[in-house]
């Protein structure tokens, strides 16, 4: 099932202000950029970049579905906005790998803490 349309960033300038506006953190398998999107009634919007460099077409697709998933799920604050970046080791990775390494790096976000482990 995934996420709904309207809980996706989908058009370049969304994209380009949580990049340029947002707090990052990262780990060796994601980054997670996250932006206060300044309206609090609003469900947090996802967007997920996933570059050729992790793999075929077929390996990014699925990485992608698996991320969709885990923020379907997840229980993330109202009003944010988040990029989600894949390296190649998350070709690798198993879903519960990714949600944990999402809980981190959000984890991560809320306490102020945004350097590398």
């Amino acid at each position: 099932m995934g996420l709904s349309k309207h809980r996706r960033l989908r058009r370049r300038e969304e994209f380009r202000k949580v990049l340029k506006d947002g707090k990052r953190a990262r780990d060796h398998l994601l980054s997670i950029t996250a932006v206060d999107s300044q309206n609090t009634d609003a469900e947090p919007r996802y967007g997920f970049a996933i570059p050729k460099r992790v793999g075929t077409a077929v390996i990014r697709n699925r990485i992608k579905r698996r991320l969709r998933a885990i923020a379907d799920r997840a229980d993330h604050p109202r009003g944010w906005d988040y990029v989600i970046y894949a390296f190649p080791a998350a070709a690798n990775a198993t879903s519960q790998e990714l949600s944990e390494s999402i809980a981190r790096l959000l984890k991560r976000l809320k306490s102020g803490n945004r350097t590398r482990p």
